[in-house]
């Protein structure tokens, strides 16, 4: 087994080399290889070799070959010429190979070669690679590197299929011009920004994805001469201007996907498009105009969701062939005779629009089947579906609907009506021709009773009604004999005495949150019965209330007043889950007896005091809940449920597991925390199955030999506890992954953790510990460590092995260094050190490490210096309550830190470049520091961004009037806080509160340094250009000609840019002849401008 081999690192020297072997491929095959004929038989005999995990590719690979995969061997490169041997290959894949280098005559000898595979390697240059493979017709490169393929395939002239789909390509304007015999090309998931003539030579071309890429613009000529072309994919870029010609010449397409961009305008786009069958132009801003789909009689899928569209008018006139149109996620609020040319519509959907009412909008959409109107505003329905005859589903949740009268009644062939979340309260005739409807959603509705509107609905097998206003069911359900499944959960039903009397074929029954307080008699008919809840309702007495309910399988009584049930399940003995949870049960005696199916058994949240004698009958038991009641002792009736795999008895106040767990070895879950548990050295003997313990709260002081033959434990919580001694007492959990012992008395772990090698996650917090010196030495796999409240003092070594470490806590401890002790973890990913005392953070970390969230509070750091410009993935960054009194040029350009807090240190007079320099910054907390004045940059920050700047030194003045404006522009400048500290006379005022006036602004005034210039051509001049004036003003240089003179292009003769003095320089170097004319210096701030100009002469 060897390494990753990182590109900075290869060489060809760690390549293995390809062994080949002449012979027939029936004489032998290479270990870790199938050989054969392909599954096509295309290709004839070849081998299939998949070595994940190993370097070495195999040995003596048959040369004969006339396909061969080699997958997963951790290639890392191909020599020149390594290949040449295996003559006959037509088929090639390497994919899954790590391969970042092939060199310039990697696949020479490989004249023959149709198809090559190197898919999800490491590939970032392929240039010059494939001129030994000029037969290739078929190539794979999607998941690489790729940023440029300019001149890679300029000799694969008979390439007809090329995938370079997530890659980096940003740039294709010649990579394909010698590919003319292409048919398929996938670019998607690129960094393509322009097409320009990509394609001119494509002529053949018929599939062309560029989904996922940051393409902004389509011209005229971008797909000129494409007309074989029949599936384009645009999806996912950043269109906003698609020139109305860009697919004139695409006659042939009938599949077309410009979804998920900013498109405005369609209108005419597809004109020449006559041949569309598909097409896509959801997720974008269009607003629909008449005449955007002219012509398009053939199209049959048109997707225009999540758009601006608010009116239609005619804009479908000639899709006379569409069968599926999405408008949903717009903001339509009428579709009168919008509709009436789909005379072929099948699928319509309208869901989430601004349709408030609704008349004969559906005249002439005879075949559609189903139509989609949720989540709009509409009120009435009237007659509007009077001509949906065929329809089948009929989606109406989430609006405004009191009553269905006569809407419904045309549709004879609906089987599935959603009217789910609305008003409804009162149901009437309009239901009795729907004599086919099979689903019937009536939820979250106000219905007040049900009595005879359902009635014709015979074929009906699921209805819901739960969230409604129902207090009597009276004879609502007669007739209904083929219903399954009832939902009336979360009403107000009192009584369900003789309602269920024709549901003979009910599997599923909600009768939960009610206010049902008899129940006896009531579900006798209801012998198919399979799932009933009852819960949280007032049932007190069940007795023979389940006793004609012999096919029940799931029962739930939570939640209500049952105090006693003896011989309640008597005859259901198909019962898997019974729920008796949270009632005020004191006795389970004679409960379960006949019950030996019961698989789950829920009895938390009682007043049980005792189970003995209760769990007989109880063979198939595998979990039980007995959590939150009055237990003191389990009284060995554990013992009678061999097949126990989860128990949770925690919240009670049992003091002993002795030997309580001789007979249930298949338990694999056991909670019991919350007791007074003090010894358990003998309770998990036999156990030998459990993989999880948790026995947090409890009064445990010794666990020496307790775990000592379970080894398959994974998960052991012993937290809250007395446990002052670990020494030895987890060599047999060698399968453990997760421990807790936090909040004991332990001083110390060295070596009581050497034999837990799987361990990932440790929390020792809340103890006693002062060192962790080679503590964790042996935990190579530990993902997490929390040692925090302790008495720690020195790191030292403790944790250099632990490379896997994502997550460390050390807060609250004694820490003062840390120097090189981050510099081993290259995966850390939150690190936790507030509450030390630290002073000095210098290489202390890794560079260009993971960390994402790091705290370094209350601790006594001074300086930051250049720290966290190493830290690229850094988002959250703490560091209150220290003594830093500078972060300038702390973070760079590239930081991603978002969250930020700095309150409480000594940083001061400002910050300028901070909000400059963290552009992604969205929480910045500078409280308490010696701020006295505000950044202009502080505009950039985003006015949904939080930001509090309250008790600091802020001197009032001139200088920040432009800070006053921005704080007047926030809504949340009360917190903020910005209150002035000096000048006296505005000590305690809010900045914003402050009249300008008083800030004391002064005009600036403009100083050229020299004066006028004349000189010959080829020389150099300099200008300086100052101002004085409060606040600090702004300066710009505008040369001869009125053009205002940017100082980020340092390309040209004349550059500008700021001194070191606060000056702005102008430098002309060399002079010409034109160069002559009058320059002028512009200084601008909120008291007013001020101009000062110079004239430069050149002679020749």
């Amino acid at each position: 087994m060897f390494p990753f081999l990182y590109l900075t690192l290869f060489t060809f020297n760690q390549v293995p080399k390809l062994s080949a072997q002449e012979g027939t491929l029936g004489e032998f095959c290479p270990l870790l290889c199938d050989c054969g004929l392909d599954i096509d038989s295309e290709w004839g005999e070849g081998a299939s070799c998949h070595g994940w995990g190993f370097l070495d590719t195999p040995e003596d690979l048959p040369t004969q070959a006339r396909w061969l995969e080699l997958i997963g061997f951790t290639m890392g490169g191909i020599r020149s010429g390594e290949l040449r041997g295996f003559r006959n290959l037509r088929y090639l894949s390497l994919k899954d190979s790590a391969i970042s280098v092939i060199q310039k005559r990697g696949f020479y000898g490989l004249t023959r070669l149709k198809v090559l595979d190197l898919t999800r390697n490491f590939l970032v240059i392929i240039d010059e690679i494939l001129g030994d493979v000029r037969s290739l017709q078929v190539l794979h490169l999607q998941y690489n590197r790729l940023r440029n393929v300019e001149t890679a395939f300029h000799k694969t002239t008979n390439m007809t299929w090329l995938n370079l789909k997530n890659n980096r390509i940003s740039s294709i304007k010649m990579a394909f011009r010698n590919l003319t015999k292409l048919e398929t090309l996938y670019l998607r998931y690129n960094n393509i920004t322009d097409l320009g003539t990509a394609f001119a030579n494509q002529k053949v071309l018929k599939n062309l994805d560029l989904g996922h890429n940051q393409i902004k613009t389509i011209n005229a000529e971008a797909f000129k001469g494409l007309e074989q072309l029949e599936q384009l994919f645009l999806n996912n870029n950043e269109l906003r201007v698609v020139h109305n010609r860009a697919f004139i010449s695409l006659r042939q397409l009938w599949r077309l996907d410009l979804s998920s961009n900013h498109i405005v305008r369609v209108n005419g786009l597809f004109r020449a498009n006559q041949k569309l069958q598909e097409l896509d132009l959801g997720n974008n801003y269009i607003r629909i105009a008449t005449k955007a789909f002219q012509g398009l009689h053939k199209l049959v899928d048109l997707n225009l969701r999540n758009n601006q569209i608010r009116t239609i008018r005619d804009a479908f006139r000639d899709l006379d062939s569409t069968e599926s149109l999405d408008l949903s996620n717009n903001q339509i609020t009428d579709i009168q005779g919008s509709l009436n040319y789909l005379i072929n519509l099948k699928e319509l959907l309208l869901a989430n629009n601004l349709l408030w009412s609704l008349t004969r909008q559906f005249r002439g959409l005879n075949k559609l089947e189903y139509l989609d109107l949720q989540s709009n505003q509409i009120q009435h329905l009237g007659d509007a579906f009077r001509d949906l005859e065929n329809l089948r589903w009929l989606l109406l949740q989430n609006n405004k609907i009191r009553s269905t009268v006569s809407a419904l009644q045309s549709m004879r062939e609906l089987v599935h009506l959603d009217l789910s979340h609305n008003s409804i309260a009162h149901l009437n005739y309009s239901l009795h021709q729907n004599k086919k409807v099979e689903l019937l959603d009536l939820s979250h509705n106000r219905i007040q009773f049900i009595s005879w509107e359902l009635n014709y609905m015979v074929r009906l097998k699921f209805l819901y009604l739960h969230s409604n206003a129902l207090t009597f069911l009276r004879n609502g359900f007669h007739s209904l004999s083929n219903l399954k499944t009832l939902t009336l959960a979360h009403n107000r039903i009192y009584s369900i005495e003789d309602v269920f009397r024709d549901q003979q074929q009910l599997e599923s029954l909600d009768l939960s949150r009610n206010k049902i307080r008899d129940i006896q008699n009531s579900l006798d008919k209801l012998s198919k019965l399979r799932w009933l809840d009852l819960g949280h309702n007032r049932v007190s007495v069940i007795t023979n209330a389940f006793s004609k309910l012999d096919n029940l399988e799931a029962l739930s009584l939570d939640h209500n007043r049952i105090v006693m049930a003896i011989d309640a399940f008597t005859n259901n003995r198909k019962l898997r889950r019974l729920d008796l949870s949270h009632n005020p049960l004191v006795s389970i005696i004679r409960l379960f007896t006949e019950l030996g199916e019961l698989r789950e058994l829920h009895l938390e949240h009682n007043s049980i005091q005792k189970i003995n004698n209760t769990l007989t009958g109880l063979k198939n038991l595998q979990w039980l809940y007995l959590q939150h009641n009055k237990l003191t002792t389990l009284a060995r009736e554990l013992r009678k449920v061999p097949k126990l795999q989860g128990l949770d008895i925690s919240n009670n106040n049992i003091s002993s597991l002795d030997r309580e767990f001789s007979r249930t070895p298949h338990i694999v879950s056991l909670y019991a925390g919350h007791n007074n548990i003090l010894d358990i050295t003998r309770a998990f003997s036999n156990m030998q199955e459990v993989k999880e313990i948790n026995l947090q709260h409890n009064r445990i002081t010794e666990v020496k030999g307790a775990f000592s033959r379970i080894s398959m434990v994974e998960r052991l919580d012993l937290s809250h506890n007395n446990i002052s001694d670990a020494d030895d007492s987890f060599d047999q959990l060698l399968e453990l992954k997760s421990l807790n012992l936090s909040s004991n008395r332990i001083k110390s772990v060295k070596y009581a953790l050497d034999q837990n090698k799987l361990l990932q996650k440790l929390d020792l917090s809340h103890n006693k510990i002062t060192s962790i010196h080679s503590s964790f030495a042996h935990l190579e796999l530990l993902k997490e460590l929390y040692i925090h409240h302790n008495n720690i003092e020195y790191l030292d070594k403790g944790i250099y092995r632990n490379k896997e470490l994502q997550i460390i806590d050390l807060s609250h401890n004694n820490i003062s260094d840390i120097k090189s002790v981050f510099q081993h973890h290259p995966k850390l990913r939150e690190l936790y050190l507030q509450h030390n005392v630290i002073q000095n953070i210098g290489n202390a970390f890794l560079d260009d490490n993971l960390i994402w969230r790091l705290n370094l509070s209350y601790n006594s750091i001074d300086s930051i210096g250049w720290t966290f410009r190493d830290f690229p993935h850094l988002s959250e960054l703490y560091l209150s309550y220290n003594v830093l009194d500078t972060v300038e040029g702390a973070f760079g350009l590239f930081s991603k830190i978002s969250v930020l807090y700095l309150d409480h240190n000594l940083i001061g007079p400002s910050v300028s470049e901070l909000y400059v320099e963290l552009k992604d910054l969205t929480k910045l907390d500078l409280r308490d520091n010696r701020l006295t004045t505000m950044s202009y940059q502080i505009q950039h920050y985003g006015k949904f961004n939080k930001t509090w700047l309250g008790d600091n030194l802020w001197h009032c003045d001139c200088n920040m009037v432009f800070f006053r404006q921005w704080l007047l522009l926030r809504y949340d400048r009360e917190e903020i806080d910005v209150q002035c500290s000096t000048p006296l006379r505005l000590r305690g005022m809010n900045l914003w509160d402050v009249p300008r006036i008083f800030l004391g602004e002064e005009p600036p005034v403009v100083s050229i340094y020299p004066g006028d210039y004349f000189v010959r051509s080829g020389y150099s001049v300099v200008y300086k250009c100052e101002a004085e004036g409060c606040p600090a003003p702004q300066l710009e240089w505008t040369n001869q000609d009125g053009i205002v003179l940017n100082e980020e292009d340092d390309s040209s003769r004349v550059r500008v840019g700021p001194g070191a003095d606060g000056a702005m320089y102008l430098q002309i170097r060399p002079t010409l002849v034109w160069d002559t004319g009058n320059y002028t210096c512009t200084a601008t701030n909120n008291g007013g401008n001020s101009t000062g100009t110079v004239f430069l002469s050149v002679t020749p």
